[in-house]
């Protein structure tokens, strides 16, 4: 998709892009990771494919996304997305043409973060 294909009325989905963060405890040592929330944005979701799986004797299904948003700096490919419920993991970020306008984001639902 090209910018000029994009447009805020295609923008009709609520994402909410969140970061894993590590804890630390009162002796200083590491209590495991939280997540906190980035930023909530207007975004135009669109599920591009699925793929099933048989791996150590479970059946695993993932399902691929593609996610395009205004232009923001701090989206990074190790962040999560959460869209109607589900936390998709960012697989990549790409800043289309080079304009800093927008983003086009792949996601996969169904993966272990």
């Amino acid at each position: 998709m090209k910018c000029s294909d994009l447009h805020s009325g295609l923008l009709r989905h609520s994402v909410t892009f969140r970061e894993k963060v590590l804890s630390k405890d009162a002796a200083g040592g590491i209590n495991g990771s939280q997540a906190i929330t980035v930023a909530t944005v207007r975004a135009k979701v669109i599920p591009v494919g699925s793929r099933e799986s048989y791996k150590y004797g479970k059946l695993n299904a993932t399902v691929s996304h593609v996610i395009y948003c205004r232009f923001r700096d701090d989206v990074k490919a190790d962040m999560t997305v959460v869209y109607g419920g589900r936390e998709l993991q960012i697989r990549g970020v790409l800043d289309l043409e080079e304009k800093h306008r927008w983003l086009e984001i792949t996601c996969e639902d169904g993966v272990a973060t």
